[in-house]
């Protein structure tokens, strides 16, 4: 099927036109005054003779769209901003000051519980080991003196220095993990702040991207055609009265 006009050539008369330097003199010297027909040249649809269908289709389906678009884009943004809202940002952003601020360099409560219960079990350990020793000396009918208690004190301080290696390795280890976590603090506090910001920033586009994806479509269905220049010619009628005027001379 050939690829027809998607609308005819139209005319138009009157008007300067091109010729607007001659006209000035013509006017003066003939009493003349020029007129030229504008011809406009035709647009070629490059969807050639289903282009009309085929937009007035899309159209029809994107304007159909439209309102559960904008309301799926509505949505989208309320829920990024009760995402900006929540209070687990504000949350993250203490817990990084506070960590950045080595707040829990020293240990925590819970660390001291621990080392705590460690302690009391050493020693709890060390006095039954003990009276399990007086117990068997007694039973055996022996005498438990000087070097024996002197033993069972050398006992209970290699059990309590033992007990500090092992407190102090614990802190040392908590110290150095909460190094580790002020030095990441600071990329932290960064996310809890940001994160929020970028909902709420993000928020106009979830309605203006619909938008703007709409406008491509339209305008990529609204171009790509071929219009002819358009051809300004002198009115033949003005070249009459022209040829009238200079015979008349």
């Amino acid at each position: 099927m050939p690829n027809t006009p998607s609308f005819g050539a139209t005319t138009t008369a009157g008007g300067n036109g091109s010729f607007q330097g001659a006209q000035d003199v013509i006017s003066n010297v003939f009493g003349v005054t020029p007129k030229y027909n504008t011809i406009h040249g035709d647009y070629y649809d490059p969807l050639e003779s289903q282009g009309q269908q085929m937009r007035s289709q899309v159209y029809n389906t994107i304007s159909g769209l439209y309102p559960q678009i904008m309301s799926n884009a509505g949505q989208t943004a309320g829920a990024m901003q009760q995402a900006a809202a929540a209070p687990g940002w504000g949350q993250a952003q203490t817990l990084a000051t506070d960590t950045m601020g080595g707040k829990y360099l020293n240990g925590s409560p819970q660390l001291d519980n621990a080392m705590g219960a460690m302690r009391s079990a050493s020693q709890a350990s060390t006095a039954n080991t003990n009276a399990g020793v007086r117990s068997q000396y007694a039973a055996n009918g022996m005498s438990f003196g000087t070097p024996q208690m002197q033993a069972q004190q050398a006992t209970a301080s290699a059990n309590t220095a033992q007990a500090n290696q092992a407190e102090a390795a614990a802190r040392l280890q908590n110290y150095q993990a909460e190094r580790g976590m002020q030095n990441s603090a600071v990329n932290q506090l960064a996310t809890a702040t940001s994160t929020p910001l970028g909902y709420l920033s993000e928020m106009n586009n979830q309605y203006t991207q619909p938008l703007t994806q709409i406008s491509q479509i339209v305008r990529g269905l609204s171009s790509g055609g071929t219009v002819a220049q358009p051809d300004t010619t002198v009115d033949k009628g003005f070249l009459s009265n022209l040829l009238g005027s200079v015979g008349s001379l």
